[in-house]
Protein backbone atom coordinates (compact mmCIF):
# COMPACT_ATOMS: atom_id res chain seq x y z
CA UNK A 1 0.00 0.00 0.00
CA UNK A 2 1.38 3.40 -0.95
CA UNK A 3 1.46 6.31 1.51
CA UNK A 4 -1.23 9.03 1.31
CA UNK A 5 1.31 11.79 0.56
CA UNK A 6 2.86 9.67 -2.21
CA UNK A 7 -0.61 9.12 -3.74
CA UNK A 8 -1.20 12.88 -3.80
CA UNK A 9 2.18 13.44 -5.50
CA UNK A 10 1.66 10.86 -8.25
CA UNK A 11 -2.08 11.31 -8.85
CA UNK A 12 -3.38 14.87 -8.96
CA UNK A 13 -6.93 13.47 -9.17
CA UNK A 14 -6.56 12.04 -5.65
CA UNK A 15 -6.29 15.44 -3.98
CA UNK A 16 -10.06 15.93 -3.94
CA UNK A 17 -10.98 12.48 -2.62
CA UNK A 18 -12.64 11.81 0.73
CA UNK A 19 -10.56 9.95 3.33
CA UNK A 20 -12.28 6.61 2.63
CA UNK A 21 -11.65 7.01 -1.09
CA UNK A 22 -7.98 7.77 -0.45
CA UNK A 23 -7.73 4.49 1.46
CA UNK A 24 -9.40 2.59 -1.39
CA UNK A 25 -7.06 4.16 -3.94
CA UNK A 26 -3.96 3.52 -1.80
CA UNK A 27 -4.90 -0.13 -1.31
CA UNK A 28 -5.56 -0.60 -5.02
CA UNK A 29 -2.27 0.81 -6.34
CA UNK A 30 0.99 -1.05 -6.83
CA UNK A 31 4.07 0.33 -8.52
CA UNK A 32 6.24 -1.42 -11.08
CA UNK A 33 9.44 -0.42 -12.84
CA UNK A 34 10.13 -0.97 -16.55
CA UNK A 35 13.48 -0.59 -18.28
CA UNK A 36 14.10 1.59 -21.32
CA UNK A 37 12.59 0.02 -24.47
CA UNK A 38 10.66 -2.56 -22.43
CA UNK A 39 7.15 -3.35 -23.65
CA UNK A 40 4.53 -2.65 -20.99
CA UNK A 41 1.69 -4.14 -23.02
CA UNK A 42 0.81 -4.82 -26.63
CA UNK A 43 -2.28 -4.06 -28.63
CA UNK A 44 -4.75 -6.88 -27.98
CA UNK A 45 -3.51 -7.59 -24.43
CA UNK A 46 -5.83 -7.45 -21.45
CA UNK A 47 -4.16 -5.24 -18.87
CA UNK A 48 -6.46 -4.86 -15.88
CA UNK A 49 -4.98 -1.66 -14.48
CA UNK A 50 -5.66 2.02 -14.72
CA UNK A 51 -2.11 3.21 -15.26
CA UNK A 52 -0.25 6.32 -14.10
CA UNK A 53 3.27 7.39 -15.01
CA UNK A 54 5.21 8.08 -11.80
CA UNK A 55 8.52 8.78 -13.56
CA UNK A 56 10.05 8.24 -16.97
CA UNK A 57 8.52 8.36 -20.42
CA UNK A 58 6.21 5.96 -22.25
CA UNK A 59 5.11 5.81 -25.85
CA UNK A 60 1.55 4.91 -26.71
CA UNK A 61 1.25 3.81 -30.30
CA UNK A 62 0.41 1.13 -32.81
CA UNK A 63 1.55 -0.48 -36.02
CA UNK A 64 -0.88 -0.03 -38.90
CA UNK A 65 -1.97 -3.02 -41.01
CA UNK A 66 0.46 -1.71 -43.63
CA UNK A 67 3.35 -1.91 -41.16
CA UNK A 68 3.71 1.81 -40.43
CA UNK A 69 4.51 2.64 -36.80
CA UNK A 70 2.32 5.44 -35.43
CA UNK A 71 2.77 7.30 -32.15
CA UNK A 72 -0.49 8.32 -30.49
CA UNK A 73 1.02 9.99 -27.41
CA UNK A 74 4.12 10.37 -25.32
CA UNK A 75 3.25 10.25 -21.63
CA UNK A 76 5.33 11.62 -18.74
CA UNK A 77 5.00 11.80 -14.96
CA UNK A 78 1.46 12.63 -13.88
CA UNK A 79 -0.31 11.14 -16.92
CA UNK A 80 -2.93 8.43 -16.27
CA UNK A 81 -4.38 6.29 -19.06
CA UNK A 82 -6.26 3.11 -19.87
CA UNK A 83 -9.35 3.56 -17.74
CA UNK A 84 -11.74 3.08 -20.66
CA UNK A 85 -10.47 -0.32 -21.71
CA UNK A 86 -10.15 -1.39 -18.07
CA UNK A 87 -13.73 -0.42 -17.20
CA UNK A 88 -15.13 -2.00 -20.36
CA UNK A 89 -12.94 -5.11 -19.93
CA UNK A 90 -11.65 -4.73 -23.47
CA UNK A 91 -8.34 -5.59 -25.04
CA UNK A 92 -5.91 -2.68 -25.37
CA UNK A 93 -6.12 -0.85 -28.69
CA UNK A 94 -2.50 0.31 -28.65
CA UNK A 95 1.01 -0.70 -27.60
CA UNK A 96 2.77 0.97 -24.67
CA UNK A 97 6.56 0.93 -24.44
CA UNK A 98 8.87 2.56 -21.88
CA UNK A 99 11.18 4.90 -23.78
CA UNK A 100 13.28 5.55 -20.66
CA UNK A 101 13.53 3.74 -17.35
CA UNK A 102 9.97 4.21 -16.12
CA UNK A 103 8.01 3.66 -12.93
CA UNK A 104 4.24 3.13 -13.24
CA UNK A 105 1.44 3.17 -10.70
CA UNK A 106 -1.07 0.44 -11.49
CA UNK A 107 -4.55 0.75 -9.98
CA UNK A 108 -5.83 -2.77 -9.77
CA UNK A 109 -9.03 -3.38 -11.70
CA UNK A 110 -12.57 -2.13 -11.67
CA UNK A 111 -13.33 -2.66 -7.94
CA UNK A 112 -10.83 0.00 -6.82
CA UNK A 113 -11.71 2.48 -9.58
CA UNK A 114 -15.45 1.88 -9.16
CA UNK A 115 -15.27 2.60 -5.42
CA UNK A 116 -14.28 6.20 -5.98
CA UNK A 117 -17.08 8.73 -5.53
CA UNK A 118 -16.40 10.36 -8.86
CA UNK A 119 -14.33 9.04 -11.71
CA UNK A 120 -10.94 10.74 -11.83
CA UNK A 121 -10.34 12.72 -15.01
CA UNK A 122 -8.81 10.95 -17.95
CA UNK A 123 -5.76 12.11 -19.86
CA UNK A 124 -8.16 13.42 -22.52
CA UNK A 125 -9.72 15.94 -20.13
CA UNK A 126 -6.30 17.07 -18.85
CA UNK A 127 -5.00 17.67 -22.34
CA UNK A 128 -7.79 20.18 -22.94
CA UNK A 129 -6.84 22.36 -19.94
Amino acid sequence: MIAPDHLKRIAIWSRGLAEREIEVARAGIVERTYGANETIFMRGDHFDYWTGVVSGLVRMGMVTPGGKETTLAGLTAGAWFGEGTMLKNEARRYDVVALRDTRLALMVGRPSYGSLRTAPPSIDSWSRS
